[in-house]
């Protein structure tokens, strides 16, 4: 048996692995693919993901330290009993001490001022500019979006046409570079910007942005995008939305006690080095967004 550390649990992905529902029946997990600092499971129909303290929590993160070594074998047997949580020859060990963190935000207590939308506008330019310049290989981010696409998108959500926005979206999913492919980042960035900037069609925009992916997409990608709909994001995005923020967002979100600009500079600076790729195209779709938002505000 390998033990480790379980830290922290996001609250789904407790209710499935260590609640009184995970109790009824057999789960059995399957590995889909490890990396250097994340370990990713199938649970039945769920995606789970063990991953470091240093990628920290997420809408489905068990963070653990040191990660596991790979499973052996397809089908592992997933228990619980006396502070450890079994997967298969692994051990996750918790205790008393296991933190369950919440990856939805207070939505209704997040306003954006506007001058915070410029200065975030600023900040991503910046490192959308920084990104392209220092990574010369990856200058295909920038281009592999084809601007009809976005074009469509956005005429269909401002037009509150569901079937459009659903086929614009299934012709970016899956485009681009990336574990999570780009164009998929972008839309999971827009989805939560619908969250953020209150749009009142949000509900039915974010499941026909979701349902179009259907199909298109990573497992994992997918896990992340349905997240997205629902408005659950990583920790990374809860520190965004509380620079952004211009009132007391609770305790799922610290206030920053550090100037909002400097606030917003630095999460967007972690969003952005998420990964190859996919923090700058979810910033990218997290504008976007916030467009449609003010766009259907001036309307009102």
């Amino acid at each position: 048996m390998h033990h480790v550390q379980l830290r922290s649990v996001s609250h789904r992905t407790y209710d499935l692995l260590l609640g009184p529902s995970a109790r009824a029946g057999t789960r059995v997990a399957r590995g889909l693919a490890r990396f250097k600092r994340a370990l990713n499971l199938t649970v039945g129909d769920s995606v789970v993901a063990l991953v470091t303290p240093e990628l920290g929590n997420g809408p489905f993160h068990l963070v653990v330290d040191p990660l596991p070594p790979p499973l052996t074998g397809e089908h592992q047997p997933v228990r619980h009993e006396r502070g450890s949580l079994y997967i298969g020859a692994w051990a996750l060990d918790y205790g008393k001490t296991l933190s369950v963190w919440e990856p939805l935000p207070d939505w209704d207590r997040i306003t954006i001022s506007d001058s915070r939308r410029r200065c975030l506008h600023q900040e991503v330019a910046a490192s959308i500019g920084a990104a392209a310049n220092g990574h010369k290989a990856l200058r295909s981010l920038w281009d592999w979006r084809p601007q009809d696409l976005t074009k469509n998108l956005n005429e269909a959500v401002n037009a509150h046409d569901l079937p459009a926005v659903r086929t614009a979206s299934s012709a970016l999913s899956g485009l681009g570079p990336g574990l999570t492919p780009a164009g998929d980042d972008y839309l999971a960035g827009a989805s939560l910007a619908l969250w953020a900037g209150h749009h009142p069609n949000r509900d039915s925009l974010c499941r026909h942005i979701l349902a179009g992916t259907v199909g298109r997409t990573t497992r994992l990608t997918r896990a992340y995008l349905t997240a997205a709909s629902r408005g659950e994001c990583d920790q990374r995005w809860h520190a965004l939305l509380a620079a952004l923020s211009t009132s007391s967002v609770g305790d799922g979100i610290p206030e920053h006690p550090e100037p909002p600009v400097r606030a917003i500079r630095r999460a967007v600076h972690s969003i952005s080095t998420f990964g190859a790729t996919s923090g700058t195209d979810m910033l990218s779709g997290f504008e976007a967004g916030l467009i449609w938002c003010s766009t259907e505000g001036t309307r009102a």
